[in-house]
């Protein structure tokens, strides 16, 4: 049984790259560095976020949403 290859896409915040994830447990999205998302990914503690979607929440500023106010322009 193969794995599928999960692309941990990344987002320009600042001058830093972090992926947009979302938690299970309370729907938080939040923006992550590349080796936390990846291990809470596989823990099953968060789910990815493409970056056309973050995008998206960005454009609406997280309306509806629980979007991590640290991450919202």
């Amino acid at each position: 049984m193969s794995r599928q290859r999960v692309e941990y896409d990344t987002v320009q915040w600042g001058r830093r790259y972090l992926v947009p994830v979302q938690y299970e447990a309370d729907g938080l999205i939040t923006l992550l560095d590349k080796r936390e998302a990846r291990k809470l990914h596989r823990a099953g503690t968060v789910g990815i976020i493409a970056p056309d979607s973050w995008q998206r929440i960005q454009a609406d500023k997280g309306t509806g949403l629980n979007v991590d106010p640290a991450y919202l322009r």
